[in-house]
Formats: structure tokens, C-alpha cells, sequence
């Protein structure tokens, strides 16, 4: 028997399966099959992607299950191992470790013997000084460090704490806006109230004359009856600009000796405080002793031409005095290595050292100002 589907486009939507029997001439509807709205076939599609995801997601934890299973045997191997043949494990660093040999490491370079525990000590004080937002917290924070840290350790902080707190002076773009808050900075300068300006800005009296310039030049500009153009305007706010631009500095000169009263002297300035980190901390040659009787370390900064590091040759030498004056002697040059040991150096009298660099583009350099250092 052959059968045949037809669809009678007269039932609804509903798909008639008919039988045809050429035989015997019989027709015959052995059942009917409704088709699906848009809606099911949407509610099916998003079912299908629900659990195929699903199932990748389960096989994707399985290996992730098993990888870790993997490395927890392995470790157990190795643990055992370790403990038959009575050996140690090396644990990986975590990022309190290297943030500790890393304070270590500027402290040696700066010449400073610093302890894991002083160390411990300068990453608390970072953690403060990052937690500091206004004027009383920062004035509170520095009052306070000889009482937290030890008078004998207040010299190791302020070499390593990283954060400064300076001066910032936003000024407004219109003109008018600018030439009110830079009057209001002359005449906080003037009045003085805390005394922190005892020496007064050199540029005080300049500044007072540029903002009065720039107010009349506004007013030439606004009023029809005067000749005045915004070019006028433009350049008298470029003078007072660079008041403002010398009085900032000037501020700054105040806050960078005295962090203590920073706040506060940045307050009374009329301005706003700022905390940045501290740059070019490093000294660009040091000298500290080594390990071992008679070595001394010397290192420098690397090499740099505008700011990038190159490829850098490095020169060093060391001096004793003898009656006739100093007399030097060279070191072995080192490439692209910005450190060195001296060894065998006089253990019964100072010792000078120096250095020198060379690179492609910036030439040789002079030689660096002497540094001596005692026996140890």
C-alpha cells in the first residue's frame, strides 16, 4: 500500500494524513497534527539554548573539577615526597611579600638598612596615608607619626612614604570667573591671616596689576561705547595665568618642606590639595657597604636620554686622598648594569667613589660629585 500526505488547507491550521489504497479506492484519515504557533516555537528555542548551555556548563566544571583534583594530587605527591626525603616546599611570593623586599630594596638603594619589620611598619603608614581625604585627617596623620612609629624611625618614613601632599589651583574658563578667584588668591596672599607667607610672592605685586588689567579689559569689551575685543580680554587672562601658574609653584615651595601644615597652608592659599606621588625620590648615585670586609655597592639610576631608558654604560671609579690631592682609580665598567661591588677598599681610611655613564645619543656625561664613605 502506498500512502501519501496530504494537507487540506480548510482545516485550521490542522494537518490531515490521509491513506490512499489505488487497489481498493479507499481514502482514509488516520490522524490529524496541529502545527505550532510562533510563540511555542520561541518558548522551545529558548528551552533548547537553556539546556544546551547547561549541559556545557557541566562538562565545562567537570574539567575545571578535574584539573583541580589533578594539582591537589600532585601537591600531595610532592608533599610526601618532600616530608620521605625530609626537604622544603618553596610557596610562591604573595603581593604583601614583594610589596616588603620591594621597600627593602628602595631602602638600600637610598643607603637605609631597612628590617622586614620596618618594612611591615611602612606599608601600615601607606595604607593610612592612602585613607587620608581632608585637611584635618592629613594634619592629624603627620602629628601623629612620632607617636605611632618612634621618634628613631620618623626619618625612615618620610624617606619612604611615596605620597606627597602639594597645591592645585583649578580656575574657571570665563573670564570674569577667572579674574574674581584670581583677585581672591592676591588678597589671600596679602592678608596673610596664619602667617605662612611671611616672605611674601615675589610676583604679589605684578599679579595685582595683570588682574586689574584683565577686569578692565573685560569692561572695554562689554561696553559699546569703549573699543575693546576679545582679543584684548585673552591676553590679559595669559598674563594673570602666569601669576597664577608662579603663585601655585610658590605655594608649593611652603608645602613640600612643612607636610605637617601642608594642609593648612594650602587652605589659607585658596586653594586645593592634591596627593601625588613623590618623583626622582632616588638619588642618582649612592654608595652603601656591601657584605664582606672592604666591599662597598655602588649604584646609579639608569641610563635614560628624554625620559626612556637606552642603553647605558656605566663608568665608576674611587679616590684617596693622599698629599698631593685626591687621586682616583678605575673601577671595571659595567654595560647596561646600574650597580657595582668595589672590593678590597681601605678599611683604615675614608674612600671617595663616582660615576660616570655613556650612551649613544646623550654622549658621556661628567663625572658625578665624590661621595665618601667611612670604614666599616
Amino acid at each position: 500500500m502506498k500512502e501519501e500526505k496530504i494537507v487540506n488547507p480548510k482545516t485550521d491550521g490542522k494537518i490531515n494524513v490521509e491513506v490512499k489504497s489505488p487497489e481498493k479506492g479507499i481514502e482514509r484519515v488516520v490522524g490529524t497534527m496541529k502545527s505550532k504557533t510562533d510563540r511555542e516555537l520561541f518558548t522551545e528555542g529558548r528551552l533548547r539554548v537553556k539546556y544546551e548551555k547547561k549541559d556545557a556548563d557541566k562538562v565545562g566544571n567537570k574539567i575545571v573539577a578535574e584539573f583541580n583534583q589533578r594539582k591537589n594530587d600532585e601537591k600531595a605527591e610532592l608533599e610526601k615526597i618532600c616530608a620521605e626525603k625530609k626537604c622544603v616546599v618553596m610557596k610562591g611570593k604573595n603581593k604583601s611579600k614583594v610589596a616588603t623586599e620591594r621597600i627593602i630594596e628602595e631602602g638600600a638603594l637610598m643607603g637605609v638598612e631597612v628590617s622586614v619589620e620596618d618594612a611591615r611598619m611602612v606599608k601600615k603608614e601607606i595604607r593610612l596615608q592612602g585613607k587620608i581625604v581632608t585637611n584635618g585627617q592629613a594634619v592629624h596623620y603627620f602629628k601623629t607619626m612620632e607617636q605611632r612609629v618612634g621618634a628613631q624611625k620618623k626619618g625612615l618614613i618620610i624617606i619612604l612614604v611615596i605620597w606627597i601632599i602639594k597645591a592645585k589651583c583649578p580656575m574657571p574658563v570665563a573670564a570674569m570667573a577667572y579674574q574674581i578667584k584670581a583677585k581672591a588668591l592676591a588678597a589671600a596672599q596679602t592678608a596673610d591671616t596664619l602667617g605662612y607667607f611671611i616672605v611674601p610672592f615675589p610676583g604679589l605685586a605684578l599679579m595685582i596689576t595683570h588682574v586689574g588689567d584683565l577686569l578692565t579689559a573685560i569692561e572695554a569689551f562689554e561696553d559699546p561705547a569703549l573699543i575693546g575685543t576679545m582679543v584684548d580680554v585673552e591676553a590679559a587672562v595669559a598674563l594673570v595665568k602666569i601669576s597664577v601658574d608662579a603663585l601655585i609653584a610658590y605655594v608649593n615651595t611652603k608645602t613640600i618642606v612643612n607636610q605637617t601644615l601642608a594642609p593648612s597652608i594650602i587652605e589659607n592659599a585658596g586653594m586645593e590639595q592634591v596627593k601625588e606621588k613623590a618623583k626622582n625620590t632616588k638619588d642618582d648615585f649612592s654608595v652603601r657597604h656591601g657584605e664582606g670586609t672592604g666591599n662597598i655597592v655602588l649604584t646609579s639610576l639608569a641610563g635614560k636620554f628624554n625620559n626612556k631608558r637606552v642603553s647605558t654604560t656605566y663608568y665608576w671609579q674611587y679616590g684617596l686622598m693622599t698629599p698631593t690631592g685626591m687621586q682616583w682609580y678605575d673601577l671595571p665598567d659595567t654595560i647596561n648594569q646600574c650597580s657595582t661591588i668595589a672590593t678590597g677598599m681601605s678599611t683604615t681610611q675614608s674612600v671617595s667613589f663616582r660615576k660616570s655613564t655613556f650612551t649613544k645619543k646623550g654622549g658621556r656625561s661628567a663625572w658625578s660629585p665624590p661621595i665618601a664613605i667611612s670604614p666599616a
